[in-house]
């Protein structure tokens, strides 16, 4: 079989060794960001970018904006999701926010709060940044390291 150079790419940055965890018992406060996939079975307070596949443990919560290409949620999110292809919410979910996605899958017994909108136009992309969050990478990139 033959990969070519954007399948090998991808195929780098989604392999098993790149895979990132946060264990039960693990918090973290403040923004994550990842190119690759990543499982939160910890506490998560902050907007987490995922280039890839997010998936949230049973025991895992969110208190913040959560940015995915697809997202797999089995615990508690409160905040806003905007994942850009599939969302699925497990038997176990609790959701408390809006939910922006192209495609949408519920469990029976999944708890959601919020709105809902779907389809593939700009909603489902990540929320313009605020003007503040511009200003501080404005001087982040200013810092000489």
């Amino acid at each position: 079989m033959a990969v070519f150079k954007g399948q090998k790419e991808k195929m780098m940055l989604d392999g098993p060794e790149n895979l990132n965890r946060l264990v039960i018992g693990a918090e973290i406060t403040g923004n994550l960001k990842t190119l690759t996939s990543i499982r939160l079975d910890g506490v998560v307070t902050g907007t987490i970018d995922c280039g890839a596949k997010l998936v949230l443990g049973t025991k895992g919560v969110v208190k913040g904006t959560v940015n995915a290409k697809q997202a797999e949620i089995e615990g508690t999110i409160d905040g806003d999701l905007f994942i850009s292809e599939l969302l699925i919410l497990r038997a176990t979910a609790k959701i408390n926010g809006d939910i922006s996605t192209k495609k949408l899958i519920i469990e029976d017994g999944a708890e959601f709060n919020g709105a809902c909108r779907m389809g593939e136009g700009e909603e489902n992309r990540k929320p313009a940044k605020s003007e503040d969050e511009v200003l501080q990478e404005q001087r982040e990139e200013d810092l000489v390291y």
